[in-house]
């Protein structure tokens, strides 16, 4: 069995390597992934850039009717001419206080930009982005390739011919699994890549060597690997269920963001619920990539959404919970492709 099995996965990654769909969603996959890099970065050269501060009138003890930019490079250098038009000279001094007072808060909000466009955390937040439509990508793939069979009518004709049900549906999934980690895999690299470019532009030494930098990295790949089986196994459910394309993407992708939103109204509406959704898959995907870190210290803490009230389960309860739904949806999924009849066609 694990021989055939090998042969039909071999066989389902040449059929979705020569289809469209996935190079495309890849793409984007990657192309919104590099948010995490170039947003920080863009943000962090106009903070740096900026000249000017904007403050009510008269200063801080004043009487805060109006505000007024001043620019804080020539107020420091003593220069009035900083002040806007008609500025009483005298203020200058407060003004200076207020841009030193500027200049420290500018300072801190730098350091922490630059640790999100710059390795190792900018890794973990372009995994974090990719984790997110990568929900979309397997869902849409997972639905694509088992349910667009009933509607080719081709399924019946692959295991009239001998091909166990078992191992045609695991080979399958393997292969949407392995893209999912590849996918996770270009991700990283491509934030490597990005982050050297970023952090050369800004005038930051980065490395990247060292056992555990690429520990960290491979763990952190997994982590966010893990976060997709869930929809995988939910994706195919409905698929075969409904023995179509088109449930199990409306299906999953569906659930994705109806619990997101029924999870934040209902939290807010009773405290009770708080517990319930702590054991819904989207929540714990949220507090199961909170876990991505690949820095010391909080700085290093990927930013992901928190969904409803309150703080996330642990790493080991999200674990779990996941754990769970891929045994339980993919068990259930696997007995219902194995017991029900396949018709010729059908589905869609």
């Amino acid at each position: 069995m694990a021989a055939k099995t090998l042969t039909l996965v071999r066989w389902e990654w040449f059929k979705l390597r020569k289809r469209w769909m996935p190079w495309i969603l890849i793409i984007i996959a990657l192309l919104f992934s590099q948010l995490a890099v170039w947003g920080p970065f863009i943000a962090y050269q106009q903070e740096k850039n900026r000249q000017t501060l904007t403050i009510f009138a008269g200063g801080p003890g004043a009487g805060r009717e109006r505000m007024v930019t001043i620019d804080c490079r020539a107020v420091l250098a003593g220069d009035a001419a900083g002040l806007p038009a008609g500025a009483d000279p005298v203020a200058l001094a407060a003004h200076q206080e207020d841009c030193r007072q500027l200049e420290g808060q500018r300072a801190t909000a730098l350091e922490q930009m630059k640790r999100i466009f710059t390795l190792p955390v900018s890794i973990a937040q372009a995994l974090a982005i990719a984790e997110g439509f990568g929900v979309i990508l397997v869902a849409i793939m997972t639905a694509s390739s088992i349910g667009s069979e009933y509607g080719w009518g081709t399924l019946r004709t692959v295991l009239v011919r001998g091909t166990g049900r078992w191992a045609y549906l695991a080979s399958k999934l393997v292969v949407i699994a392995t893209g999912g980690l590849l996918l996770m895999v270009a991700v990283a690299l491509a934030a490597i890549v990005s982050s050297l470019i970023t952090g050369s532009l800004a005038g930051f030494d980065q490395s990247i060597s060292g056992i555990k930098f690429v520990g960290d990295m491979a763990l952190d790949i997994g982590r966010a690997w893990f976060a997709l089986w869930p929809f995988i196994a939910l994706a195919t459910l409905f698929s075969l269920a409904a023995r179509s394309a088109a449930a199990g993407m409306a299906g999953a992708i569906g659930y994705y963001f109806g619990e997101a939103i029924a999870t934040g109204i209902l939290s807010g509406l009773f405290e009770w619920f708080q517990g319930v959704s702590d054991y819904f898959i989207v929540r714990n995907t949220s507090a199961w990539m909170q876990s991505l870190r690949l820095s010391e210290g909080e700085a290093g803490r990927v930013v992901v959404m928190n969904l409803g009230f309150g703080n996330f389960p642990s790493e080991l309860h999200a674990f779990l919970v996941l754990a769970g739904y891929v045994l339980v949806m993919g068990g259930v999924a696997f007995w219902l492709f194995q017991r029900r009849d396949v018709t010729s066609g059908g589905g869609g």
